[in-house]
């Protein structure tokens, strides 16, 4: 005993350390990653916002609590925990059918053309989270779909409009400047 006792003295780094920390057995850390920055332990959510292929990304300092984690994950990316379903799953929200979509896509475009935006404003995650707030059975189209819907509108009116000026003996126009 007294020479395991020596040859453990003479060989520290043949210690073994243990530490009084738990292994992390919460639901929430499946979809949270822990970073530890300047001695602070922060977690950060890697689910991807629902519709678009970003990552969350949102930061919760945690000293091992999970409250804000989990308030987060039943907030924001409606997931439960498995005591609360018997399952854990994501709240399935149906679509709007195909027309209504369409309907909806129109107003969007019609919005952007309005306020002057830049087609980008689609993939923006506050302007996505503000629409999903809004409907969540909402399905956003990418920058190049309302580039294509702007142009078939564009290519639709320009026809009506010069079937219309086709008619007309004169015009008048006035500007304000």
């Amino acid at each position: 005993m007294k020479e395991n006792l020596n040859e453990l003295l003479e060989n520290p780094n043949d210690i073994k350390r243990t530490t009084n920390k738990r292994e992390k057995t919460s639901w929430v850390w499946r979809y949270f990653d822990i970073e530890i920055c300047n001695s602070e332990q922060f977690a950060i959510c890697n689910l991807e916002i629902m519709g678009i292929n970003i990552l969350c990304k949102k930061e919760y300092k945690t000293g091992g609590s999970t409250k804000n984690c989990i308030e987060h994950l039943t907030n924001t990316h409606e997931l439960f925990s498995e005591q609360n379903n018997i399952s854990q799953t994501k709240k399935i929200t149906k679509k709007h059918n195909e027309s209504r979509q369409l309907e909806l896509h129109q107003f969007l475009v019609d919005f952007i053309l309005d306020t002057a935006q830049l087609l980008r404003i689609v993939e923006r995650i506050s302007f996505y989270k503000l629409i999903y707030e809004l409907d969540p059975k909402f399905n956003m189209p990418d920058s190049k779909s309302v580039k294509a819907m702007i142009h078939i509108a564009y290519n639709y009116t320009f026809k009506v409009l010069t079937n219309l000026l086709e008619l007309i003996t004169s015009v008048s126009l006035t500007l304000d400047l």
